[in-house]
């Protein structure tokens, strides 16, 4: 599987941070067998 490029990583830390604030009170880790390095970090 290819890594996100850069853009994907950082729309997704803005999706996520929309969600925090909007009161999504979620999982902070990734659910299901997902392990990759980006997400490690």
């Amino acid at each position: 599987m290819a890594k996100p490029t850069p853009d994907y990583r950082a729309a997704w830390l803005l999706l996520w941070q929309q969600s925090m604030y909007a009161g999504w009170k979620g999982n902070a880790r990734p659910i299901g067998p997902h392990y990759c390095a980006v997400c490690e970090e």
